[in-house]
């Protein structure tokens, strides 16, 4: 199943780059010690930031996850080990570690959502070339049927697909055997023109929807 190995390969990936953060950090203490100061990344790595130098290690490691999620996915991991680096180095919290059933990043690039007689279509391009060439396949690219549970969800999938509302970076899950999308979007929110304090914002949440067709 498609989606069963590009889980894995985003387990891989996510784990592998946690791997490369955390011999880094040991790198630049030790660099510190030494030097009386923290090496800057650009001269150690190439790079600017750990997801570029992570990308650019990893990236011809897998064969089946599209160019654009893996990098996605690098970036969660790079996000998650900064976020919690403070704790990792005071000792009260471990080193991430992703589990098998961890969600698959998915770009706004990879996605695609329409309306057909039976509901919604989901496009989601998975899979990159080499993958898609193995599957005998003409493209990367995946339709899968959405079940909207109600008239909520209903609304804003009709104000995704007529650009009202904008959809995001987001994952697929799989919870008890099935397979979710928990799609992000956003939308400006405008607040009454009386009050000169108030504001045009974003907002960004999540929508669960079931597909109904596997891949």
């Amino acid at each position: 199943m498609v989606l069963r190995e590009i889980q894995k390969e985003t387990r891989i990936a996510l784990n592998k780059t946690i791997q490369l953060c955390w011999e880094y950090q040991g790198f630049s203490a030790d660099y510190k010690q030494i030097h009386g100061q923290y090496p800057k990344p650009k001269d150690i790595l190439g790079y600017t930031s750990m997801h570029g130098y992570a990308y650019n290690r990893l990236k011809n490691e897998f064969s089946k996850i599209a160019s654009a999620n893996l990098a996605q996915t690098i970036k969660r991991a790079v996000d998650k080990w900064n976020s919690d680096l403070k704790e990792i180095l005071r000792g009260d919290r471990s080193i991430p570690s992703f589990r098998k059933d961890c969600p698959i990043d998915i770009v706004k690039q990879s996605m695609k959502i329409q309306k057909c007689n039976d509901g919604y279509v989901l496009s989601l391009g998975l899979i990159n070339r080499e993958y898609k060439n193995e599957l005998g396949r003409k493209n990367g690219v995946f339709d899968v049927l959405i079940k909207a549970n109600d008239k909520t969800q209903q609304t804003i999938l009709e104000r995704i697909i007529n650009g009202d509302y904008t959809y995001t970076a987001s994952q697929i899950i799989n919870h008890k055997n099935k397979w979710f999308i928990n799609l992000t979007y956003q939308f400006e929110a405008k607040e009454a023109a009386l009050d000169p304090n108030n504001v045009m914002g974003v907002v960004s949440r999540p929508i669960i929807f079931s597909p109904k067709s596997p891949v």
